[in-house]
């Protein structure tokens, strides 16, 4: 590093009494705050983890965040890191180089946080195209697949057949529904890298978040009961975003006509779902594809499983980002 950088930057793991200056540094970067209780429930009860970069002022001018995710690669169970909340002061913007608050920020978590024999085997993200090439660039990230944007017309689209049902999903009486779709998906993809989608994982996700407001809803047979999928959705105006969804393979479609059948309920005129590719491709129900700015990264800057070996095999939905 340059003399006249040396002595600039102080790198730290963040602590909780520090959380004023990250919401802080959130407004000054985003235009917008975060409130108390979603700074809570990312990085306190959700037990977030965060890199910090100071300056000689002792200002808080860049932030590197991680959101703990348990996951399955090929089927073994794995710890894995969700990169998030990544942001510097305008100020600092202009210094995207490895002297940089960014890059301080960055290696900082990475070098604690992920790779072999770290907390967490791997790392990704939801990177746009520009982030993603400053990475690369810096040799922190290798990109490793992309996000499809998909689009149905509720007016346009099949009905739900007869024989399939809709409720309210009640999060303990179907608990034992949701463990038995779970085993089922993660059994139809043996060779991915999927986030575990259990009861902890979907209640913690979806009905705890202090701002959001999630539907979820079981699919099943109208007349033997049995469960076939779990949907979960958001209303935003006249779109309704399709999160996530715990299912097997066979009743992916399914899910979709139960998704548009609540659109229509709910006069919504279009739906939409983030679901990474080559995965998107399993969804048969007819419906417009169009190319994301969004990437999946991995770690590039410590040692750990390689980007060739994780190339198109994360399964990933809207509902794995920490924003939607």
């Amino acid at each position: 590093m340059p003399a006249d950088e040396a002595g600039r930057w102080r790198a730290e793991t963040l602590v909780p009494a520090q959380a004023e200056a990250m919401r802080t540094l959130f407004a000054e970067s985003f235009g917008h705050a975060m409130s108390p209780a979603l700074w809570q429930w990312k990085y306190g009860d959700g037990g977030g983890l965060a890199s910090g970069v100071w300056d000689r002022d002792n200002r808080l001018v860049a932030h590197y965040g991680g959101f703990p995710r348990d996951i399955l690669d090929a089927g073994v169970p794995r710890r894995a890191v969700q990169i998030g909340d990544v942001m510097v002061h305008p100020a600092e913007r202009g210094r995207l180089t490895r002297h940089g608050a960014f890059y301080q920020a960055a290696t900082h978590f990475l070098g604690h946080q992920a790779g072999t024999g770290a907390p967490f085997l791997h790392a990704f993200g939801f990177p746009n195209r520009r982030a993603l090439t400053l990475g690369e660039r810096l040799g922190l990230y290798h990109p490793v697949g992309r996000v499809t944007g998909l689009e149905w017309v509720p007016g346009q689209g099949p009905k739900l057949p007869w024989y399939l049902q809709l409720r309210a999903w009640d999060n303990h009486r179907d608990a034992g529904h949701l463990e038995r779709l779970w085993r089922a998906m993660r059994r139809d993809f043996p060779d991915a890298l999927i986030g575990v989608r259990d009861g902890t994982r979907m209640a913690r996700r979806y009905l705890t978040h202090p701002e959001q407001a999630y539907a979820l809803w079981l699919l099943r047979h109208r007349l033997t009961r049995r469960p076939l999928g779990l949907v979960v959705i958001r209303e935003l105006g006249d779109r309704i975003e399709w999160l996530d969804l715990v299912a097997p393979l066979d009743a992916w479609d399914d899910c979709a006509l139960a998704v548009l059948h609540l659109a229509r309920q709910r006069g919504a005129q279009r739906v939409t779902l983030w679901m990474t590719a080559p995965f998107h491709r399993h969804l048969r129900v007819p419906h417009q594809v169009s190319d994301l700015d969004v990437w999946v990264p991995c770690n590039g800057y410590t040692p750990g499983p390689t980007a060739e070996s994780q190339r198109d095999r994360w399964l990933l939905t809207g509902g794995d980002t920490d924003f939607l």
